[in-house]
């Protein structure tokens, strides 16, 4: 994740829970206009916020055992805030919030990460290791391989090799394997 995905996820979230709080205080309150506005705008940013808290790595889901299946369920937070299973199963606001709270800490320390990866400059030189080395598997993907390919032990050494033979390439054209000629191979 990099920096602007993360200021973007963090911004989401907190979004999300401010207009989950707002909807919950407007429910005891006697303007149903307010309400369904609300409510409106809650169910417009459940995916945007379920798929923010997944980008970031924070859980989305409440595992609780159904009283009518009788086995155990998982149930999305961001969707608990609309009230409709929570009729069902005994889960306070206050554990919403929890979950919604801690999202928004994941997605600020995606942040924060993300920011150490773009101004220090080591990490460029992991980053551009990581692009080359993932040049194989972007080819994979477009051929219609699934992304697990990449986790396989084979797939790591043919990524290797590609590095290797890349480098070596590179080396035996006259090129220095250098950060500053590599910017400008790159530059060209």
């Amino acid at each position: 994740m990099n920096y602007l995905e993360a200021v973007h996820a963090k911004r989401v979230l907190k979004k999300y829970r401010e207009l989950s709080t707002r909807y919950w205080d407007a429910m005891g309150a006697d303007n149903i206009q307010d309400q369904k506005v609300l409510r409106r705008q809650v169910a417009e940013r459940i995916n945007a916020a379920t798929q923010a808290a997944k980008d970031v790595g924070s859980p989305i889901s409440i595992s609780q055992q159904s009283p009518t299946a009788g086995g155990i369920i998982n149930l999305n937070v961001f969707e608990l805030v609309l009230d409709e299973y929570r009729k069902q199963f005994p889960i306070g606001k206050t554990n919403i919030i929890g979950y919604l709270d801690r999202a928004v800490g994941a997605a600020t320390e995606a942040k924060r990460k993300a920011l150490y990866r773009l101004i220090l400059p080591w990490y460029l030189m992991i980053d551009i290791a990581a692009l080359v080395l993932s040049i194989p598997f972007l080819i994979f993907r477009k051929a219609g391989l699934p992304p697990s390919i990449e986790e396989k032990v084979w797939a790591q050494i043919i990524s290797a090799v590609i590095l290797i033979g890349t480098a070596l390439y590179l080396a035996g054209k006259g090129l220095n394997v250098s950060l500053t000629d590599l910017l400008a191979f790159f530059a060209k």
